[in-house]
């Protein structure tokens, strides 16, 4: 269930806090209205709070409150995570996602989930992406589905790593590195 992290968590969401990053417009080639080239790479970094299903999830409305120990379709979540790029806090992921799947009768995985984030770099600069996440050991790709400012017309893909995952118990965050690769 820690797949439910957000991005990109997207959304949101990050490893060590201090994953490199090259943002468009630093030798990547892309300027203000030819749309994001190259790649970026971020890390989400979310607050750990108390959930029957998932470690790491802001705020949640379960589908089935008496059956905490599994997704239930329509089960709805939402978070807002801080994005670092070389550890430091430049800004916001906006997450909300939804189960769409519960997986087997006796849950053993493969719950589906619908997210989609906005990954407000600062300055007028956001990423929207839209990802399909399963409860599983793979990482999945999101789709970028555009962007404002320095991304506007962005697309490509973004990766939330989830193997990467850090839980810090003392400050109670998780951090997960994200890439997003853009294509002209």
């Amino acid at each position: 269930m820690r797949r439910a992290l957000t991005v990109l968590s997207a959304a949101a969401v990050a490893a060590g806090a201090g994953v490199a990053g090259t943002a468009v417009g630093q030798g990547t080639g892309g300027t203000v209205g030819e749309g994001a080239q190259g790649t970026l790479e971020i890390t989400v970094r979310t607050e750990m709070k108390g959930h029957p299903n998932a470690k790491i999830t802001h705020g949640i409305n379960p589908a089935v409150p008496r059956d905490k120990k599994r997704p239930k379709v329509a089960d709805l979540a939402a978070s807002n995570d801080e994005v670092l790029i070389d550890g430091k806090v430049v800004g916001r992921v906006h997450h909300t996602e939804i189960v769409t799947f519960e997986g087997a009768r006796k849950y053993k995985g493969k719950a589906v989930w619908v997210w989609r984030d906005m990954i407000d770099l600062g300055g007028g600069n956001l990423i929207f992406a839209a990802c399909k996440a399963e409860d599983s050991p793979t990482n999945n790709d999101c789709a970028i589905q555009g962007g404002v400012g320095r991304y506007a017309g962005a697309r490509g893909t973004a990766v939330v790593d989830f193997s990467e995952l850090k839980e810090d118990k003392k400050s109670k965050t998780a951090t997960v590195p994200v890439r997003f690769t853009f294509i002209p």
